[in-house]
């Protein structure tokens, strides 16, 4: 949304025109539990929300989790959920929940040029449903005697006040403020995901009180995807499931007509 700027600097975000409704489940101390965010999804579906961010996640399964999920579809809403945000890396970790959940879009982060980020924090998975910029570190190893690293990071808005995360970085080294920093993370790559579709919803016309608005959009997310690691015409595989985010293929649906140089017809509900 319109985030304002911060000591000069600040930006949109690719859901610009939509009203956001932030809630919180976590305390100062980063500490949440399962039934706190099953509140929030609750309370979102409930006060007309089209569009759920979940930028959080567990290696746990939840059944109020999934009870919630299930809730939130039920009343319309569309919900995408970072891919891995266990805190115990990325990769083939295994499921990470709400975003394996049936009726929710897993969402995993690529890197610059729409690679998939490396297994730090990236998820890989059954449960994948399409990825989006998250940021990654790159490797440069032109000089095999001194290689060097740099992080491409997103330009996030951050808490306001002191806290969990502030008193880890304090500014320094990364770039970390508050109000804004450069952050990396499937946290990052979701909500851009989840601006995507509230362009394409608003674009269209689409609430949550509409008939199908979420199926129509969750299916327009994975058909528009562009599949950079081989899925043919729109199919799946576990390192980005569906594809990379594609905004303008996205809000223009060009995936529907005849003039698409690349027709898909895939596109289901994935999860547990």
């Amino acid at each position: 949304a319109h985030n304002g700027s911060f000591a000069g600097k600040g930006m949109i975000g690719l859901g610009y025109p939509c009203q956001g409704m932030n809630l919180r489940v976590f305390d100062d101390n980063g500490s949440g539990s399962d039934s706190d965010a099953a509140a929030a999804l609750f309370y979102a579906a409930d006060n007309g929300a089209d569009v759920i961010n979940l930028s959080l996640g567990t290696q746990e399964a939840s059944r109020l989790f999934q009870e919630a999920i299930t809730y939130a579809w039920q009343k319309g809403c569309l919900i995408l959920c970072a891919g891995n945000e266990s805190g115990n890396g990325g990769g083939a970790l295994g499921n990470i929940y709400p975003a394996a959940s049936s009726g929710a879009i897993a969402v995993t982060a690529n890197g610059p040029g729409g690679v998939h980020a490396n297994d730090n924090y990236a998820g890989t998975g059954r449960y994948i449903g399409i990825a989006a910029p998250g940021g990654n570190l790159v490797m440069d190893l032109s000089d095999i005697e001194d290689p060097k690293a740099y992080a491409a990071y997103i330009y996030s808005t951050t808490m306001r006040e002191p806290g969990a995360i502030w008193n880890a970085y304090q500014g320094t080294a990364i770039g970390y403020d508050l109000s804004y920093g450069y952050l990396i993370g499937t946290s990052m790559a979701c909500p851009i995901a989840a601006g995507a579709a509230g362009l394409y919803m608003g674009k269209f016309g689409l609430r949550a009180s509409v008939p199908a608005a979420n199926l129509r959009a969750f299916r327009a997310l994975e058909r528009s995807a562009q599949s950079l690691y081989g899925a043919p015409k729109g199919s799946w595989e576990t390192t980005q499931g569906f594809g990379t985010l594609d905004a303008e293929r996205l809000t223009s649906e060009t995936f529907r007509g005849p003039n698409d140089p690349s027709p898909t017809t895939a596109g289901a509900i994935t999860g547990m």
